[in-house]
């Protein structure tokens, strides 16, 4: 009997250990896999195509790198387009000066030509006047005209007065005759000035003109390279875009391979699952048959004690031995396959919480990657629909997280930088997430979607059973755990995965 059991208990082992092996190593076929391809030419598949989207990425940069350099370039060409044009605006509008100074030296030219002209037509009137004052004093004889004037004088007052006035009035004529004289060479310098400032105002304005020309000819020059440029960067900007859809195509069909694997994963698993719970049942009913057979020794042994014999007393006796010892040997059967069991395939329903997920998950694994936060999110998963180990009663994702002292960051507060300077926010880890859902990447929405769609992190031994995690540091410094049976570890992304039997 005990040979058989041993042989049974090894069966069971053999068969575990298959399964195990099924769930991580051999090819497992699924109706939505293509019947031509296993779990390993997905695997292949993939990391071809991450190959192809690693170097789509390299191109992404350098293509990215050539718009940049396209787009500073075009906008130094549109820095000089700029300049160009306020220097040519400042020729054009010096040039409206310009010619508004020759338009003004012309009216101011033409202003003194016709104060030249009044002043030569009172420097002839006046000396015209002056001649025939002269003319009539030599006809009547200048003696005579001094004699006349002194008969005709009633005394000498008068006679002095009358000699004054005629010579006041030969000063007269001659003092005007040379203030015109004055203001006739006087203008005639201010029109030569002006003359010579309007001609060199003109050619001024013509130099201007030229140099405008000149502008227009450069801004004209680099436009077209303007032009050109931006049209360098319109292909550019294309490439940048051709590229990113084909990053996007590569991360579609590895997210299909991945959907393609989890879901060939999970069929494994349910496969497992429903071997493993034939395997229980086939040791509990193994267990009750020992039992039966330990407790129908029992009675044999008992009714040998009755008749005395001593031979048969001890023929029972070994055969009771026997018998526990297969008792036990069931017993540690049943205790192989039972262990806690993973959650895969378990659909959470309630999308209400999915915020709440994704802010734990992002507190506790925000830096692990894809894998780190399925990881956490597998752990809370099974927690929620896990059946024994005290977590029976906790069967929402809210229930989970804020079950008193499990999760640090439901009562950690969370500090920030502000003007230099880390501040208590006022609010815990997991509150300060919740406020700012800015902050949760979308690796981070996807990782949580998957676990709640029944999806669960594939560790060494299958798909996650795993109730606990913690940093290893933490992990090696509970003393709680060192006078309990921890089993199916593993360590990921910077936390250590286990169940507490």
């Amino acid at each position: 009997m005990y040979s058989k059991n041993k042989t049974i208990k090894s069966r069971l082992r053999k068969i575990l250990c298959l399964i195990l092996t099924a769930a991580l190593l051999s090819p497992v076929m699924f109706s939505s896999v293509s019947d031509a391809k296993s779990q390993d030419e997905l695997k292949k598949q993939k990391q071809e195509i991450e190959k192809k989207e690693t170097d789509a990425k390299s191109r992404r940069n350098d293509a990215s790198q050539n718009l940049n350099n396209l787009k500073n370039e075009a906008g130094q060409i549109q820095s000089n387009v700029n300049g160009i044009e306020n220097n040519i605006n400042n020729v054009r509008a010096e040039i409206n000066d310009t010619r508004s100074k020759v338009v003004n030296a012309s009216r101011d030219i033409d202003k003194l030509q016709e104060d030249l002209e009044n002043a030569k037509a009172k420097q002839k009137e006046q000396y015209e006047a002056m001649k025939n004052q002269i003319v009539l004093s030599y006809e009547n004889g200048h003696e005579q005209s001094f004699f006349t004037a002194s008969l005709e004088s009633g005394s000498i007052a008068d006679f002095i007065n009358r000699a004054q006035y005629i010579y006041s009035i030969h000063k007269y004529n001659e003092k005007m005759i040379s203030s015109l004289e004055k203001l006739q060479k006087t203008i005639e310098e201010k029109t030569d000035a002006l003359k010579t400032r309007q001609g060199d105002l003109t050619r001024y304005s013509d130099t201007l003109s030229s140099k405008q020309g000149e502008l227009e000819n450069l801004l004209a020059s680099e436009n077209d390279k303007l032009s050109d440029k931006n049209k360098e960067v319109i292909a550019a900007s294309t490439d940048v875009d051709e590229i990113d859809r084909e990053i996007s195509g590569y991360k579609a069909s590895v997210q299909a391979i991945d959907a393609q694997v989890a879901a060939a994963q999970a069929a494994a698993a349910q496969r497992a699952a429903a071997e493993m719970e034939a395997e229980k049942a086939a040791a509990e009913a193994e267990l009750t048959k020992k039992n039966q057979e330990l407790e129908e020794a029992k009675k044999t042994l008992d009714d040998a004690k009755n008749t005395g014999d001593q031979t048969k007393i001890d023929e029972a006796a070994k055969n009771v031995d026997e018998k526990q010892n297969d008792v036990n040997h069931a017993e540690e059967n049943l205790e192989n396959v039972s262990k806690i069991s993973s959650s895969q395939g378990q659909v959470y329903e309630n999308s209400s919480e999915l915020n709440l997920l994704e802010a734990i998950v992002t507190a506790e694994a925000g830096n692990q990657g894809y894998a780190g936060k399925l990881a956490v999110a597998s752990v809370i998963l099974n927690r929620v629909f896990c059946k024994k180990y005290g977590f029976g009663n906790v069967n929402t994702i809210s229930a989970v997280v804020y079950q008193k002292n499990q999760f640090e960051p439901v009562t950690r507060h969370q500090w920030v930088k502000v003007n230099g300077t880390w501040q208590d926010s006022g609010m815990t880890v997991l509150e300060y997430y919740l406020a700012h859902p800015e902050l949760i990447n979308q690796e981070t929405v996807n990782a949580c979607k998957a676990a709640m769609s029944g999806q669960r992190y594939q560790g060494p031994g299958g798909p996650m059973n795993q109730l606990f995690f913690m940093t290893p540091k933490a992990f090696s410094m509970q003393s709680w755990l060192q006078n309990r049976t921890i089993a199916d570890k593993f360590t990921l992304k910077g936390h250590t995965f286990f169940n507490v039997l």
